[in-house]
């Protein structure tokens, strides 16, 4: 099982610690579902596919501090992808996506922190 990166040119964030397993990988199909006046269904499918990578991670606050300050200011939250070395030693180009950053500190400088993913396909 490989060690996972987060890398945006020279800039990697790489944890102490892998995702807490098992994690979470989805697929979604670009749609959009509604329904008529007629009380009709109907799905507009605009054509694009995505992977949706969510990762839990229990990690110190330096790890944490290191990804916040990737998020932030290397990304700048979901507006750059960037390259996710996964522990399955695949390579996604992905973006931040979901706004917030959840963090929670579980014990004394240990905290679990979420985020979600998305990989264009």
């Amino acid at each position: 099982m490989a060690a996972i990166t987060f890398v945006k040119g020279a800039t990697t964030w790489a944890p102490s610690n892998n995702p807490l397993f098992p994690g979470s990988r989805e697929f979604q199909r670009v749609q959009i579902e509604g329904r008529t006046d007629g009380d009709q269904a109907y799905v507009y499918d605009k054509g694009g596919e995505a992977r949706i990578f969510a990762l839990a991670f229990r990690i110190g606050e330096t790890d944490k501090d290191n990804l916040l300050s990737f998020i932030r200011t290397t990304v700048v939250y979901g507006r750059e992808t960037f390259t996710y070395n996964d522990e399955d030693a695949g390579a996604h180009t992905v973006r931040y996506v979901g706004g917030t950053l959840h963090t929670e500190e579980i014990a004394p400088a240990v905290f679990d922190v979420s985020l979600v993913l998305r990989e264009e396909l």
